[in-house]
């Protein structure tokens, strides 16, 4: 029985007037014995798709005007949807995405000893997470960027970390912690409620964390020590886990804010009306 080797390249590109090309650079994960190799190819369009392949085609040799940059690739990690921009707050049913960029190329080949592109999940090293067939590269981008999709199953409540591997086509070595925290409830979730800085001169900004995939409004109230509201700070329609509001510090007069300190009460409610959250804070104002 002979077994099929590992996948040199792995991309997508644009198929014009019937049509198309493609470039990139081979691993040195090759076994370069000169032997055929293949290519699999799957069209599609809106209303057809077929597949082909050729195994007429030599891989091997060495490109001695490739240069290499000595760097590994740049990882970004995600949860859920690449939109959200530092968040943390998953279901337990987590969408892991990883953003990979190369200028000279992506390994993903999945064969190198050591080399192929793995999730770390909670440091145990000893069961590694193989992305490899999980990757798909962007779209005429010749095998130098592309995207990992990963889901992960009935994952308990709590707090996870994951460290996403990756090499180049130079065998260049780059790794990307995150963390992540589960939480199972349908209900929502508010945490890591802050405003910064902390006593502040003039401007502040408030922040938190929130584990719903859908859009919230946001309501700040700002009051005095005894309890009088002299602000109050409105955003609609926030599409993202994390949340960050700026205030220039003046109260509905359009005045700074005196020395003291002051309250505030965060209410964070879905655009359905469904879910709603209230946290109160303290903060100082010290010039």
């Amino acid at each position: 029985m002979r077994i099929q080797g590992g996948v040199i390249f792995r991309g997508r590109v644009s198929v014009n007037n019937g049509e198309f090309e493609a470039e990139f650079v081979v691993p040195k994960d090759i076994s370069y014995e000169n032997k055929n190799g293949k290519i699999i190819f799957y069209f599609f369009d809106l209303e057809s798709d077929g597949l082909a392949f050729t195994n007429k085609i030599i891989v091997g040799g060495t490109d001695t005007t490739a240069v290499n940059d000595g760097e590994g690739p740049e990882i970004e990690i995600f949860f859920d949807n690449a939109a959200y921009v530092s968040s943390y707050l998953v279901g337990p049913d987590p969408n892991l995405i990883v953003k990979l960029l190369d200028e000279t190329g992506l390994n993903t080949t999945g064969t190198g000893v050591g080399h192929k592109l793995e999730g770390i999940l909670n440091k145990n090293q000893g069961s590694p997470i193989d992305f490899t067939e999980f990757f798909v590269g962007e779209l005429d981008a010749g095998g130098k960027s592309g995207e990992i999709n990963y889901k992960f199953n009935k994952m308990n409540d709590g707090d996870y970390t994951i460290e996403v591997k990756a090499w180049d086509v130079f065998n260049n070595f780059s790794n990307e912690e995150s963390f992540f925290t589960v939480v199972s409830t349908n209900d929502l979730v508010v945490r890591d409620v802050y405003n910064y800085p902390n006593p502040f001169e003039s401007n502040t900004a408030f922040t938190f964390q929130h584990n719903l995939s859908r859009p919230v409004d946001v309501k700040i109230n700002v009051y005095t020590i005894a309890g009088r509201m002299i602000k109050q700070l409105e955003e609609k329609n926030i599409n993202q886990k994390f949340v960050k509001i700026n205030w220039d510090g003046r109260d509905e007069d359009g005045d700074q804010l005196g020395n003291g300190t002051y309250l505030y009460k965060l209410i964070v409610k879905t655009t359905d009306g469904e879910f709603t959250q209230s946290i109160l804070g303290k903060m100082a104002v010290v010039k």
